[in-house]
């Protein structure tokens, strides 16, 4: 193309039509030349993907921010005037990835180009999964003068993908399950009736009832498995009800009575005037507060102290109640937060790894979300954030 028309309804108005001929070294003239860098600058502002350029220093505070467009403004929520003279920095938090960060400072270190994925955070906190590419721009002697990066939020992106991972592993699941369900009920049910026998023909042994006993707690165990990994495989359907869910979390500390009997256990609520109502499906709920309550008596010695605090929040920006459960148990280590909702992983000598799962499973289908609480104490919290609208 030999032409570009410059336009006064472009973003950056002209007071009268121009045209630029490339062909031509003597029309470049520096009238033009500044209406070609206004033209590019109104294309960047237009990019979709946010653009911001630093100056060049990486040792600490950082480099500053120069010039961002309204793209980072729109990905991140601060305003132009908030960010500029800021370091990029201010935008890494708690689970910024360091190892990351050090492979890109090591690369600007050299001078090169880099791309990586980060977790950054919004103003408002918020986490959000970055991909950027960071590029030096030099000055006419060579030298870096500044950075240039473009960055684009993918976390909607990875979140579809790992939704496809998780139902593509699930279908494997659950095509192994639909026949060893069946015939480890049919197994299970076998040793049970035979356990019932032999405790019959053995009353006057205690030392074989003992062992009658060990026997079906390991059987008790089997049958739970069974039981996780099936209801895991299955679809998640969900009948939503509003609901108080202060009730149901009471309800569901309620049934966990035989698993605090002989135990000095301090369990709090604490709501403070919010509104505890949701639309649920209430039988997941309380397998969810189950499996964290469970949890968190498991870690705990006594005495123990379980919080439950109510608060509203916000789910992609609509209206939420946020329920955070704490405990004064050893806490969580770095690998045991990074892992606690995998499947099949457990630190108890006798879990089958699937309940932290499933909760992720049941609140998501809500539409909510499942998270470790900040590490700012002993204990460990769990935060579930439910929206009040299904």
């Amino acid at each position: 193309m030999d032409e570009v028309r410059i336009a006064n309804n472009l973003p950056y108005s002209f007071s009268e039509r121009r045209t630029v001929n490339f062909s031509d070294p003597a029309t470049l003239s520096f009238q033009s030349a500044e209406e070609i860098l206004r033209l590019v600058k109104a294309a960047v502002e237009h990019f979709s993907y946010a653009v911001v350029i630093t100056t060049a220093e990486l040792d600490s505070p950082g480099p500053q921010i120069v010039y961002v467009t309204p793209a980072f403004c729109s990905m991140t929520g601060f305003t132009e005037d908030e960010i500029i003279g800021k370091t990029p920095r201010i935008l890494q938090g708690p689970n910024t990835d360091r190892a990351v960060l050090a492979r890109l400072r090591r690369r600007l270190t050299e001078g090169k180009s880099h791309s990586c994925e980060l977790i950054n955070y919004r103003k408002d906190r918020s986490e959000y999964l970055v991909q950027l590419t960071i590029d030096p721009v030099r000055d006419p002697d060579g030298r870096i003068s500044h950075w240039v990066a473009v960055q684009q939020d993918v976390t909607e992106r990875r979140r579809a993908e790992e939704t496809l991972a998780q139902a593509e592993r699930l279908a494997a699941i659950g095509a192994a399950m639909a026949g060893l369900s069946h015939e480890s009920r049919n197994a299970l049910q076998r040793i049970q009736a035979s356990l019932d026998i032999l405790a019959e023909a053995t009353a006057s042994r205690p030392d074989l009832l003992e062992q009658i006993n060990q026997i079906r707690l390991s059987q008790d165990e089997l049958f739970q498995l069974n039981e996780e990994v099936r209801d895991f495989a299955a679809p998640v359907r969900l009948n939503l009800q509003t609901c108080y869910v202060d009730n149901i979390v009471h309800d569901t500390w309620t049934t966990l009575a035989i698993k605090r009997e002989g135990r000095i256990i301090h369990f709090r609520e604490s709501s403070e005037g919010i509104d505890l109502q949701c639309k649920v499906d209430e039988f997941a709920m309380r397998q969810v507060f189950r499996n964290i309550l469970e949890n968190s008596l498991a870690a705990c010695q006594d005495p123990a102290e379980i919080e439950v605090t109510f608060a509203d929040a916000a789910a992609d920006g609509e209206p939420a109640l946020s329920i955070r459960i704490r405990d004064n148990g050893p806490g969580l280590d770095e690998e045991q937060r990074r892992c606690i909702f995998d499947e099949f992983y457990t630190t108890k000598p006798h879990g089958t790894g699937l309940g932290m799962a499933i909760v992720k499973r049941l609140v998501g289908g809500h539409g909510g979300r499942v998270e470790v609480g900040s590490a700012y104490r002993s204990g460990t919290e769990i935060i579930v954030t439910l929206p009040r609208r299904a």
